[in-house]
């Protein structure tokens, strides 16, 4: 398993660098080569591309959270029949 390094100063925190770190394994295959990463007190495993890219997607939400970035969310409206 892959162990992410300590925040460098200029990045937010580990979620980002574990974002970056997955999107390198992505790039060059090393993703097939292991199977998990670990993050303190948290370790992520996974068996095939289709993990991967879902654990990829859900690590991408934590690091935009943590970044202060909010998710973006669809607004919904009433419909023609409110109150009345």
């Amino acid at each position: 398993m892959s162990q992410t390094p300590p925040p460098i100063p200029e990045q937010k925190g580990y979620w980002r660098i574990l974002y970056h770190q997955m999107l390198l394994a992505m790039q060059d295959g090393a993703f097939m080569r292991f199977n998990g990463y670990t993050v303190p007190n948290r370790t992520f495993q996974y068996r095939s591309l289709g993990d991967f890219k879902k654990l990829l997607d859900w690590v991408k939400d934590q690091a935009d959270i943590e970044d202060g970035i909010a998710p973006y969310r669809g607004r919904t409206y009433a419909g023609q029949k409110g109150r009345g």
